[in-house]
């Protein structure tokens, strides 16, 4: 709030810099700021002063309008919690590997946020299915694989790999770079670059 009050002081005092080049905002600072207070709100219809002396004053008609007016116009603009603690939802991630992962809404952080019970993570709205009735086959905790490292790239059959390391784990496997590229881009992108690694595209392809 009082950053959006300081950049609108700011656009003032440029727009007047703007129209008189010798302009002194420093003394006329007060006389921006009451410019500022006895002008319209685009939204709520009243100055600042008004809705400041309504406050004051505790006139309810006033701030009462000004609500409705204000929250009428930003409806279509606010977001609203879907889901209420007890739901049953599905953990939504499209991908090549369709997970399917129920659980119950435990906390909602905001109305884009949600905790949900045996998940350390917050969702967001749109990463939730609301689920009806009682499915069979409930999926209640997923084991989570992170990637620590990667080792080296490998071609195998014609088909570009990387030997991975996870956390927790001693045992490294081969996943497809292409599977890679999707999920640690990143990862992949810098292991590339800092050891020149390239792929050719031919019948016999080759990395170093």
């Amino acid at each position: 709030m009082i950053e959006r009050a300081n950049g609108s002081i700011k656009d003032l005092i440029q727009k007047s810099i703007e129209m008189n080049e010798n302009f002194d905002w420093a003394k006329n600072l007060n006389k921006l700021i009451d410019n500022i207070n006895n002008s319209q709100h685009r939204i709520t219809g009243f100055t600042l002063k008004e809705i400041q002396t309504a406050f004051k004053n505790n006139d309810k008609v006033v701030l009462d309008e000004a609500f409705d007016t204000e929250l009428k116009k930003k409806k279509p603009n606010i977001s609203r919690e879907v889901y209420e603690v007890g739901d049953l939802v599905r953990i939504h991630k499209p991908s090549d590997k369709t997970r399917q992962v129920w659980s119950k809404p435990k906390k909602s952080y905001s109305v884009y946020e949600y905790k949900l019970d045996a998940f350390k993570d917050r969702f967001k709205e749109e990463e939730l299915l609301k689920v009806v009735g009682n499915p069979q086959n409930k999926i209640t905790k997923v084991n989570k694989f992170i990637i620590s490292k990667l080792i080296k790239p490998v071609i195998q059959d014609n088909e570009e790999y990387y030997e991975v390391q996870w956390k927790g784990y001693r045992e490294t496997t081969l996943e497809p770079r292409d599977i890679l590229l999707k999920d640690v881009p990143k990862m992949v992108n810098q292991f590339e670059k800092k050891n020149n690694v390239k792929f050719y595209d031919s019948k016999n392809k080759k990395n170093r």
